[in-house]
């Protein structure tokens, strides 16, 4: 989300308008930029405050029918602690143009 105005403003992202995204319910919110997860439900707008010019970035997981506060909800938030839900988006050395210099031909 991205705040294009100059002046600050409070956007709500309602997750079943997103192209794609099928929570089935609820779903496991990551904060990029905040560095926390959530649960919101699918019908509730997320409310996002942002100062001018300011982003916010968002990771999303399913959920189903978990409710926020349910032991279903808090187990998966329990698992995604203390590890990212882009973990395993992450690129690894040769998606990430590394090279290893001692492989290289010399000139």
């Amino acid at each position: 989300m991205l705040n294009q105005q100059a002046a600050n403003l409070t956007m709500r992202l309602r997750l079943g308008d997103v192209p794609g995204l099928a929570c089935g319910g609820s779903c496991l919110v990551r904060s990029v930029w905040d560095a926390r997860d959530f649960v919101q439900a699918e019908a509730d707008p997320l409310p996002v405050a942002l100062r001018s010019h300011e982003s916010a970035v968002f990771a999303f997981a399913p959920l189903g029918r978990a409710r926020a506060g349910s032991a279903e909800a808090e187990e998966a938030l329990a698992r995604v602690r203390g590890r990212s839900m882009l973990d395993g988006l992450r690129p690894s050395g040769a998606e990430t143009g590394r090279v290893d210099a001692a492989k290289l031909p010399k000139t």
